[in-house]
């Protein structure tokens, strides 16, 4: 009796395991995505490190994911959400991305500090 007891423990421990690990695994290949939708893109280089911001309108706030690519890989670094155009610019100067910013549907680049005052109007 006792074993079978054990047996039972030992078979739902490890079913709650696989399903931890498959939703950890789940998650992590999500969180690396990035979602087509965003307004503007601030890039940045260093040391062979590419950094890029981007940023997305939502409900009257700005979501951002933050990503580092290094060997052609990307990775997200962070994602997040600030209420003001201001705290735009403060999370892509954290995240080394404050070279220059590309929009949407345009292939001209802007500089970071030349398209501040006209973002911010």
């Amino acid at each position: 009796m006792k074993l079978k007891k054990k047996r039972v423990i030992v078979i739902i421990f490890v079913t709650i395991l696989l399903i931890f690990g498959v939703t950890i695994i789940i998650h992590n290949k999500n969180y690396n995505k990035i979602e087509a939708g965003y307004m503007i893109v601030f890039h940045g280089e260093e040391k062979n490190i590419e950094y890029e911001t981007y940023i997305y309108e939502k409900d009257k706030n700005y979501k951002y994911i933050n990503t580092k690519t290094k060997d052609n890989k990307i990775k997200v670094t962070k994602r997040g959400t600030v209420n003001s155009k201001e705290k735009i610019f403060e999370v892509a100067k954290k995240n080394k991305a404050y070279s220059y910013i590309t929009m949407t549907n345009r292939e001209e680049r802007y500089m970071v500090e030349d398209f501040k005052p006209i973002f911010l109007k």
